[in-house]
């Protein structure tokens, strides 16, 4: 069974942050769905990326930077209907229409919640996959 840091895919100098959280801030990452664990270890480690090129990046890597963490915030605010930069606030579905045709005009792949299974009461994870096209055979 993985460990919390491996669900959230953490870099190794960023466990003794997660260690030091209170007990039921651990506890309630631990009852989140994989999906969304995945997307927070996503974004603590795009907000590290972001802080660490401001200081020492070039311009071009502090853009790369915002632009992985806004494409990742995108991703948690589909899945979980949250304003990425007010949590308290959810989004319309005006907007969470909008995040999703921003990532499918970008061709990048996203996850949202499926219907929820009447037999089982549970639901699912609907992947959108974008495969870039590949080289032309003639």
């Amino acid at each position: 069974m993985k460990t919390l840091a491996e669900k959230l895919n953490l870099a190794p100098d960023q466990h003794e942050q997660l260690a030091s959280l209170p007990p039921e801030t651990i506890a309630h990452l631990e009852s989140l769905h994989p999906v969304v664990q995945e997307l927070i270890g996503e974004v603590w480690r795009a907000t590290k990326e972001v802080r660490e090129t401001n200081f020492r990046g070039t311009p071009d890597d502090r853009f790369k930077a915002w632009k992985d963490l806004g494409i990742i915030q995108r991703k948690k605010a589909i899945l979980d209907g949250r304003n990425p930069h007010h949590f308290d606030e959810m989004l319309s579905t005006k907007d969470i229409e909008s995040f999703k045709q921003q990532l499918t005009e970008d061709r990048i792949d996203f996850k949202e919640w499926g219907d929820i299974d009447p037999e089982t009461g549970k639901r699912d994870v609907v992947c959108w996959v974008f495969l870039t096209p590949g080289p032309r055979r003639k």
